[in-house]
This record gives C-alpha cells, sequence and structure tokens, in this order.
C-alpha cells in the first residue's frame, strides 16, 4: 500500500509519476484575505509536509475585497506532482 487511493500496482524500480491532491478549506474576510485554513479531508494524502506547505500557501492568497460580505467560505486545491 503506497498510500494513494486507487494507485495502480508497479514494477518495483521503475520510475512512477504520482499526482497528490491536497485540499484546503479557506475563511476570507472583506478585505480579500485568508483569516483562516484547515485540512479538507477529500484530499488525497496525509503526508504533513505537503499538508504544511498548502495550508501555507492558501494563508498567503489574497481574492478581490468584499464589504458586503464579511466572510465568505471556500476551498482551494493544490495539486503536487513528482516522480518517484
Amino acid at each position: 500500500y503506497n498510500g494513494f487511493a486507487n494507485a495502480p500496482s508497479v514494477k518495483p524500480n521503475k520510475l512512477t509519476k504520482f499526482v497528490i491532491k491536497i485540499v484546503v478549506n479557506i475563511v476570507v474576510n472583506a478585505d480579500g484575505n485568508v483569516i483562516e485554513t484547515n485540512y479538507n479531508t477529500s484530499s488525497t494524502s496525509v503526508n504533513g509536509c505537503l499538508i504544511d506547505h498548502a495550508l501555507e500557501y492558501a494563508k498567503a492568497s489574497t481574492f478581490t475585497p468584499n464589504s458586503s460580505k464579511p466572510r465568505q467560505l471556500g476551498t482551494i486545491t493544490f495539486i503536487f506532482k513528482g516522480k518517484r
């Protein structure tokens, strides 16, 4: 088991591509700043390092200010690609 849902079986020592999806729940304030983040369980990995990076990237995101909506909920999906 390699930690990936529906991952194909591969021969040992073969270079394989992988894609990991980390979904982050966000709360955006009226100024367009992300004020809350947390890990969404629809993600395809529980790799702490990738989750930490995704949370950090989400927190640094900004959106168009909207004074009529003091609090908006949403998600950001990060796709990490690599080879092993």
